[in-house]
């Protein structure tokens, strides 16, 4: 019963006018999504990252290391050893200094590690062994 009584009001002319108001502002919204999205994600850059970020990333993560090199990670912590060194340098064509494929090498001692370093997103990375 409700129903029908919002549905006469619905037939007067004030709410005809913000009825169309509101469907007029989700439809330019739903328009605009995708590419408001695009746009903003336009000015970061995603699944680029500079060369200390790399660095860093690696550094920080002795689990992912540990799979291509246990060498490098002491046993009874789980950390790196220390004066462990990561260095990378970009493969691809820099923007704005930071790169999405780079090739990193990390050492400690007589063990050397060398990686493909391919950034997916601000964070995060996929890891492929190289020949050393």
């Amino acid at each position: 019963m409700e129903l029908k009584s919002d549905l006469a009001t619905a037939d007067s002319e004030p709410m005809r006018g913000r009825a169309r108001t509101l469907t007029l502002a989700v439809a330019l919204a739903v328009a605009a999504g995708p590419a408001g999205a695009s746009a903003a994600s336009a000015g970061q850059t995603s699944g680029r990252q500079t060369k200390r970020e790399a660095e860093v990333a690696l550094l920080s993560a002795p689990r992912r290391l540990a799979r291509f090199a246990p060498a490098l990670v002491d046993k009874q912590t789980g950390l790196l050893h220390s004066n462990t060194r990561a260095s990378c340098r970009g493969l691809d064509r820099a923007v704005h200094g930071r790169h999405h494929v780079l090739r990193c090498v990390v050492s400690h001692g007589r063990t050397r590690l060398v990686l493909r370093y391919t950034a997916v997103g601000r964070a995060t990375a996929k890891l492929a062994r190289l020949a050393a």
